[in-house]
């Protein structure tokens, strides 16, 4: 990527040599070293020799020092070769120029919040790009990264509207985005159970994702803290629909809630609908329960045996292992053969991002290995 980005660059540089060369043609006589400075540069960057080419640009700079479209080339480069000081300082030396052109003034400034960013400055980042957006001169790249940058803070009202921004000025699509900066703010007023100060922000997040599960999960978690356990059920249920992966998130609330009810034979009902076209350890095991319970042990081991010749798991071996007759094996090894599998489970991750591959036992709604959002999915 970075050789990309690169050659890319280079690319642009050489036109600047040459339509600068272009001029000098015009007053060579006054322009001799500078034209030098110029064609020996060309010919590095034709030749890919990045450091002779970044020194003859320092020439070029250093002996006309008025050529701003050559000092921000040479910010860039120095920013990409790690360089982040002197890209910092090149950008430093524009800004504090009287006779500066404004586009060039806005080009240094936004460099120099890249450079920021690269340091992991983040404040100073922050504050030169809302510079930027005050002046109303922000372009698509500086309202990412100040949205990203309030991500890190967890400043989600001020990623909100950077995002919205972003997205009137441009084609970028951050409706998904957006709707969990709300649900994070939501999340915040459930913890204080502030619960209709919750609601507000989860109807937002859906009006900018109708199909954004957090926030129905989150709303079927207030209706909870509300006391409304018939229709926290119903959001739960209609989060699987929004999102069929998460089923092993939000099962056992479902589990619970119908047993809250009393309604063994509605969650039953549930169970088998859900199986139906899908191979779910969860919903199997949680089937199994049933069976014991409504027919005994010899029909839900029949039937965890059936599930599990599609669908093997150590956690359908432990439950197995749970129902085996003592009188056939020594209850000493049935209770460490339980421990092993358990140790085993414990080892599994129980979530993995579909993204970047991170894994981990508990649950995060943006990834902490890539930061995407949405992407880290139970593993089944």
């Amino acid at each position: 990527m970075l050789d990309i980005l690169f050659a890319s660059l280079s690319l642009a540089l050489i036109f600047v040599f040459a339509a600068t060369l272009f001029r000098f043609r015009k007053h060579n006589k006054k322009r001799a070293v500078e034209r030098h400075h110029y064609l020996r540069g060309l010919n590095y960057f034709l030749e890919d020799e990045t450091d002779q080419a970044l020194q003859s640009l320092l020439d070029i700079a250093e002996s006309s020092p008025e050529t701003a479209e050559i000092q921000l080339a040479l910010a860039v480069l120095f920013r990409r070769k790690g360089e982040v000081d002197r890209a910092i300082q090149i950008h430093q030396a524009l800004m504090s120029r009287k006779n500066l052109r404004p586009e060039h003034r806005v080009k240094a400034m936004s460099g120099l919040g890249e450079d920021f960013m690269k340091a992991g400055l983040l404040d100073r980042a922050e504050m030169l790009f809302e510079e930027l957006v005050s002046n109303g001169v922000a372009s698509n790249k500086v309202l990412d990264y100040l949205v990203s940058i309030y991500e890190q803070e967890k400043e989600w009202k001020n990623a909100i509207n950077s995002a919205l921004r972003l997205e009137r000025q441009s084609e970028v699509r951050m409706g998904k985005r957006i709707a969990h900066y709300y649900c994070e703010l939501a999340q915040e007023q459930i913890r204080h159970h502030e619960i209709a100060a919750a609601r507000d922000y989860l109807t937002q997040a859906l009006a900018k994702d109708p199909e954004c599960a957090r926030a129905t999960v989150l709303d079927a978690r207030a209706c909870e803290d509300n006391k409304d356990s018939y229709g926290a059920l119903k959001k739960f249920k209609r989060s699987l629909e929004q999102d069929p992966e998460l089923l092993a998130l939000v099962i056992p609330d479902i589990v619970r809630l119908y047993r809250l009810h009393n309604d063994e034979q509605g969650l039953y009902e549930f169970l088998r609908a859900g199986l139906d076209g899908r191979n779910s350890l969860t919903m199997g095991l949680a089937l199994t329960e049933i069976y014991q319970k409504r027919e005994g042990n010899p029909v839900a081991v029949k039937y965890l045996n059936e599930h599990s010749e599609s669908h093997p798991s150590l956690a359908g071996l432990s439950m197995l292992l749970h129902f085996v007759d003592s009188d056939e094996n020594p209850e000493n090894l049935l209770t460490e053969a339980r421990r092993v599998v358990k140790r085993l489970q414990d080892k599994q991750s129980k979530y993995c991002c579909q993204q970047c591959g991170f894994a981990g036992q508990i649950h995060h709604w943006r990834c902490p290995g890539c930061a995407s959002w949405n992407s880290v999915k139970p593993v089944q």
